[in-house]
């Protein structure tokens, strides 16, 4: 050993039992228990939208701390998540669970004397509740041509499949039928676009999903739209030139709700008061004068009046019937239009 070796021992032996005696002292004063679990995290099924909540027991002297970590990333409270402590429980709770709460979940809780952790994973099922209408059908009334809306709003877990019926016939999405869905809002609705008289009746809406159905009905009320008698034939307004003897037709032919009728006049007066056998032939909506074996003395203006409790058109016709001596009738010609009020 040499010279400087034999001068540094004693200062070494020094060091080493100060140290010792330190440490000694230390573990004396560290009295107690590290950490230990009692009462493992247990693995947890969750429905959506309800409560998660994780409990460990834990002892230890003096008391640990704990951490909570999802997927390893330490968690911190909020407004959904709630870290409690209280003797010996440790509690984690999550409200509102929701698909993203799903995941390993992990306590870790040390002392002075050591540390200790438990895991359980945390799964987050789909809630199932049976369709509820939170705004059922109501019944309409309608005016012929006009559109009609029928809607409802739904709540229903998983989203609900939407069957529409008149009747007991299923309505489908084509036609003047219009089907739309909004499964964010919960909102469904059916538009039967230009209405006529025929689409009145019972309808129903029936909402299915895997929980079970429901179903709700209203009436649709349709009215009849009125209104006054409107040509709906082509009419150029030219004179018309019969030869005598021909059997000479005037016409007119309109569309009115209540239906219409018609007046017809020569020179102002009533037809027949000119020739009684001119008589009338007038299936719906159209309407006719026939003049049999036309001969000189018919030619003139003709006019038909075409009313209802609506309103009222007029037509004029210039008529020339051609015999041994021409003769012709050129005079104003038009279609004219007179409304109610109503």
């Amino acid at each position: 050993m040499s010279e400087l070796d034999q001068k540094l021992l004693p200062n070494i032996i020094g060091l080493i039992i100060t140290l010792t005696f330190l440490l000694v002292a230390s573990k004396r004063r560290l009295k107690g228990e590290h950490p230990e679990i009692i009462s493992k995290l247990k693995p947890l099924e969750v429905l959506e939208g309800n409560t998660a909540k994780l409990r460990c027991r834990i002892i230890g002297s003096p008391s640990p701390s704990v951490e909570w970590f999802r997927n390893g990333v330490r968690m911190k409270p909020n407004h959904r998540v709630l870290i409690e402590g209280e003797d010996e429980l440790f509690t984690l709770t999550i409200t509102d669970a929701q698909f993203d709460d799903e995941g390993k979940y992990k306590i870790v809780a040390r002392n002075d004397l050591g540390e200790c952790s438990s895991a359980a994973e945390v799964r987050i099922t789909e809630m199932i509740a049976r369709p509820e209408f939170l705004q059922q059908l109501s019944s309409v009334k309608v005016t012929e041509g006009d559109d009609t809306n029928f809607e409802v709003r739904v709540k229903a877990k998983p989203l609900p499949e939407i069957e529409w019926f008149k009747g007991t016939k299923q309505i489908e999405d084509a036609g003047r039928y219009e089907l739309s869905e909004d499964d964010q809002e919960g909102l469904y609705s059916l538009v039967i676009r230009n209405t006529i008289l025929d689409d009145a009746g019972g309808y129903r809406c029936v909402v299915i999903n895997e929980a079970g159905r429901a179903s709700s009905r209203a009436e649709l009320k349709v009215t009849e739209k009125f209104f006054a008698p409107r040509f709906i034939d082509s009419f150029d307004g030219q004179p018309l030139t019969f030869n005598q003897g021909t059997d000479v037709t005037l016409s007119a032919q309109v569309s009115a709700k209540p239906d219409a009728y018609a007046e017809w006049f020569k020179e102002n007066l009533p037809c027949t008061k000119h020739r009684p056998d001119m008589y009338e032939h007038a299936p719906k909506g159209l309407f006719r004068l026939v003049i049999a074996n036309a001969t000189p003395e018919d030619s003139g203006i003709y006019t038909v009046e075409i009313k209802n409790s609506i309103g009222m058109v007029k037509r004029t016709f210039v008529l020339n019937i051609v015999g041994e001596s021409l003769s012709y009738v050129t005079l104003p010609h038009h279609d004219s239009y007179l409304y109610h009020k109503t």
